[in-house]
């Protein structure tokens, strides 16, 4: 059976999450990307993409904003993939946690549209990118994002194709 969750109850688990509660799922190897997302096509498809760019020595995913935190306390990844299937509210929360606690993480958040892109920029994405992009376009900003240190600084940045 489906449970339907509201953006406030998601943000509130965010929230009170307790990080020893949760599982995550680790590729073994040095962690350096987590792709956050729900289990699915889209994930599959953006695990199978994300695993072969350059630049890029492991993947870890995680299937919510609560499990995308215990990765990041546990693991430390220099870039969050945050992928476009996952609530408004619980990407909004998920950026402004991993600002506040590791504001040198970059976070790259795939966005469905304008309004979308801008909230996650507000909410901390250092950048945000269509979600129908091709493969070399987020190429490339992952390896932008991994080599050039200014996309740790509030300088956000919006893709333009």
């Amino acid at each position: 059976m489906h449970q339907h969750t509201t953006g406030r109850s998601v943000v509130g688990r965010l929230v009170s999450a307790k990080a020893e509660d949760l599982e995550v799922n680790v590729t073994q190897r040095n962690a350096v990307m987590l792709l956050v997302g729900k289990p699915g096509h889209l994930r599959d498809a953006l695990q199978s993409l994300v695993s072969v760019a350059p630049g890029l020595d492991s993947l870890v995913t995680a299937d919510t904003g609560l499990l995308a935190l215990k990765v990041m306390r546990e693991v430390r990844p220099a870039l969050v993939l945050v992928g476009s299937d996952l609530p408004e509210a619980e990407v909004g929360e998920l950026l402004r946690q991993i600002k506040e606690e590791w504001p040198e993480t970059g976070c790259l958040v795939l966005t469905d549209g304008t309004y979308e892109r801008r909230q996650s920029l507000a909410a901390g994405a250092d950048r945000a990118l269509p979600a129908g992009l091709s493969a070399g376009h987020l190429f490339s900003a992952i390896q932008h994002m991994l080599e050039d240190s200014s996309c740790y600084t509030e300088d956000h940045q919006e893709y333009e194709p």
